[in-house]
């Protein structure tokens, strides 16, 4: 019976390796999805966000710019203060809402980001504008999903896929 059992086992390993890199078998439907596919799609959903949020800021009339990987910032308030740098400690005032106006989260009501760039659990977009601003800048931002809560939201306040928006002061570099 151990023996059997063995060869069962090798020729399921064996069927499965023979399954390329670029596929992945669905749990629920038995389908094979392709992984490039899958990645197309991701790629078309990110630049969609983006020229979304862009739309956004410019039927605003935002005076804003664009990184490479799709925030789009404006500095209101530009200072000459230090700039914050992977390992700095960097203490944020920020208000967020929904592209629609929904508010989600303030710091006055959560309390100051406080984080280590590039070490803590942060939106990645938040991350990235504390390398960006000087310490007494003052912006807002507009992150896209996939810099902000991602496919699930927070679960609270900000639904999937959904783009933020944010006034963010960087009070404090450490």
């Amino acid at each position: 019976m151990k023996v059997f059992a063995l060869i069962l086992f090798a020729i399921f390993l064996l069927a499965n390796s023979c399954r390329t890199r670029s596929e992945t078998k669905s749990s629920d439907t038995g389908s094979v999805v392709d992984t490039e596919t899958l990645i197309r799609i991701n790629q078309q959903l990110v630049k969609d966000d983006i020229a979304k949020n862009e739309a956004y800021a410019r039927n605003n009339n935002w005076d804003y710019s664009i990184t490479g990987n799709g925030i789009i910032y404006e500095i209101l308030n530009h200072s000459k203060g230090l700039v914050g740098k992977a390992g700095d400690q960097v203490e944020f005032s920020y208000e967020s809402k929904l592209l629609d106006g929904t508010f989600c989260y303030s710091s006055d009501s959560n309390g100051l980001k406080k984080f280590l760039v590039d070490y803590e659990e942060v939106e990645s977009g938040i991350n990235d504008m504390a390398k960006l601003l000087s310490e007494g800048d003052s912006a807002r931002i507009i992150l896209p999903p996939h810099l902000a809560f991602g496919l699930t939201g927070d679960r609270n306040r900000v639904p999937a896929r959904s783009s933020l928006i944010y006034h963010l002061r960087l009070l404090k570099i450490h």
